[in-house]
């Protein structure tokens, strides 16, 4: 295979978790008499916690502390957390990458703790996982996918990124990894410009383009 290794995302790539997120985030807000602006929410997704709630301690404007929104909003996402659904595909998609024989790791915007309490929910399997407070600049700078890349021992350039967010894609980019965008949160075009390099509208036609880099035997 063209690729030495392949790195996911978490958040809209293997669990529908960002719409999840986004509805915490309302829920919290509106225990407070805040509303948070549709624009906002449409920009979150992707971006790491402490940049979104950097953002929504200035909108609060003293209706509540940011340590108080933080503390109501983690209570409220860890109760949905367990009903979150899997992307279709997603089980199927890290499976047929870890048959291909190449490394396989997880870099995510999220914390740690989120992040391996979902790895054993799907009993995934990774070689390495970079979470939030894993680098000094989270998506969408390129850090997250360079420290993965070399947590498997391999160039970024050899990597295979499979992101869903705009800033997710742009980290991917810039890391220098071909990064691959499933389409379920972002529009075509948005990931396009972002630097994705293929598009995808649903994780078996991924394990379908990842097939056709596999050499047959």
């Amino acid at each position: 295979m063209r690729f030495s290794a392949v790195i996911f995302d978490m958040d809209g790539v293997l669990i529908d978790s960002e719409p999840l997120s986004m509805r915490a985030l309302v829920a919290t807000a509106d225990a407070f008499g805040v509303t948070l602006p549709k624009d906002r929410l449409e920009q979150w997704p992707g971006k790491a916690a402490h940049m979104v709630f950097a953002e929504i301690e200035e909108l609060l404007q003293g209706a509540a502390g940011i340590r108080e929104f933080e503390t109501l909003y983690n209570a409220i996402y860890s109760a949905w957390l367990p009903h979150v659904d899997t992307i279709p595909g997603a089980v199927e998609l890290h499976a047929f990458a870890r048959g291909t024989g190449v490394p396989v790791g997880l870099a995510t915007s999220t914390s740690r703790h989120w992040a391996l309490g979902v790895v054993q929910k799907l009993g995934l399997d990774f070689e390495t996982v970079v979470a939030q407070e894993d680098v000094a600049n989270n998506k969408p700078a390129p850090d997250a996918y360079l420290k993965a890349a070399d947590g498997l021992g391999v160039s970024p350039g050899g990597c295979l990124v499979v992101e869903d967010s705009l800033s997710g894609v742009a980290a991917g980019a810039a890391a220098g990894c071909t990064v691959w965008a499933y389409d379920g949160s972002f529009p075509a075009e948005q990931l396009l410009d972002r630097g994705a390099h293929r598009i995808f509208s649903s994780h078996f036609d991924l394990i379908d383009a990842l097939r056709a880099e596999v050499p047959s035997t």
